[in-house]
């Protein structure tokens, strides 16, 4: 494992250098340069618009203990996100390398709800640049639902959406857009199922943060201009033009929690073409499922609403799903967390 960078890129090599400590601890967040050859049994698993998706096994220094002693490096399976064309380096991929290593330097392991990367390759055949990322076995939301919707229950719905808000939140709290949620961009970790009377369940992980920018950027710079995105999934007033907001990144929820509810993609049954485009502007939204309940609905449309202004936003959401959460556990928990609410709450 090499500590000190050698990518060929000069921007990567010191990107890299700097997410390291001042006092150089193994423990504090960081990324290393991987050589390609350290990993094993590469395989292809996946493609997505921009990137091919493959695991390997690699052996990775797990740092050291509170004793400290150091920890025996262990063989783990990675994903590796090789970046189509990323010979020559540009924004995208310095963008995703800067704000999934950001979040991950910020949040504890008990708080993972973003992706965590480890490192940087390069793969030698195309010379395209990669992302060394953990790697969640049940794979993306879209997958892990369409698999298991018949087990996937209410409590599940709203427990999954739940985190998936906080992950939203993290990002929006940093003042960044994601601007390209969809249910291939969330992944599901080791544990799928929340297990009753058990915490240590695991959750869903926001992905692909390569099309993420700061809000105050101005959207209409070089490439940024173009739109990028699934259409079910993408705000109306993108296909007039207008920027990414925070409130795009809403409406793009609103279609999961529609995903959530039926098992389906939304539009799942239309071409995505100018006709789907067309009929979104004119106020097309999927048609609810009976069995979902009144108050998921409301809050559904609000997110999918075609005025940008009427969508809530993710602290208003993050606190109605709070509310969701908590209906499934005890008023004595519900009182001990929120003594102040508590009114509210119950």
């Amino acid at each position: 494992m090499n500590f000190l960078p050698n990518s060929g890129n000069k921007n990567i090599d010191d990107f890299i250098k700097g997410t390291r400590s001042q006092n150089n601890e193994i423990n504090d967040p960081h990324l290393i340069w991987v050589p390609f050859e350290e990993f094993k049994g590469v395989e292809k698993i996946g493609q997505g618009g921009f990137s091919q998706i493959f695991k390997a096994t690699w052996k990775i220094n797990e740092g050291i203990d509170d004793k400290g002693t150091a920890r025996r490096s262990s063989e783990r399976v990675f994903v590796l996100k090789v970046l189509n064309n990323s010979q020559n380096v540009d924004t995208e991929f310095l963008n995703e390398l800067k704000y999934t290593f950001q979040f991950m330097s910020n949040l504890n392991s008990y708080e993972g709800s973003i992706i965590k990367c480890y490192g940087v390759t390069r793969e030698p055949q195309t010379k395209n640049y990669a992302f060394v990322l953990e790697y969640m076995s049940n794979g993306d939301l879209h997958h892990f639902i369409n698999k298991n919707f018949e087990r996937f229950a209410w409590k599940s719905k709203i427990y999954y959406l739940n985190k998936i808000v906080k992950g939203i939140k993290k990002i929006h709290d940093k003042k960044i857009i994601h601007r390209d949620l969809h249910s291939g961009n969330i992944l599901i970790n080791r544990y799928g199922f929340i297990k009753s009377n058990n915490d240590d369940y695991k959750f869903p992980i926001i992905s692909d943060l390569g099309f993420s920018q700061p809000a105050n950027i101005d959207s209409n710079i070089s490439r940024e201009s173009q739109i990028y995105g699934i259409i079910p999934y993408m705000a109306p007033e993108l296909f007039k033009y207008k920027p990414y907001s925070y409130a795009s990144d809403i409406y793009s929820l609103g279609m999961i929690m529609w995903e959530l509810t039926s098992g389906h993609r939304p539009f799942h049954d239309r071409e995505h073409g100018p006709k789907l485009i067309l009929d979104i502007l004119d106020e097309k939204r999927p048609e609810i499922t009976e069995d979902t309940p009144e108050c998921w609905a409301n809050l559904m449309k609000r997110c999918w609403h075609p005025d940008p202004s009427q969508r809530p936003t993710i602290g208003e959401l993050s606190k109605e799903f709070q509310h969701y959460y908590y209906g499934y556990v005890s008023e004595d928990i519900i009182k001990e967390l929120y003594l102040d609410e508590y009114d509210i709450w119950i």
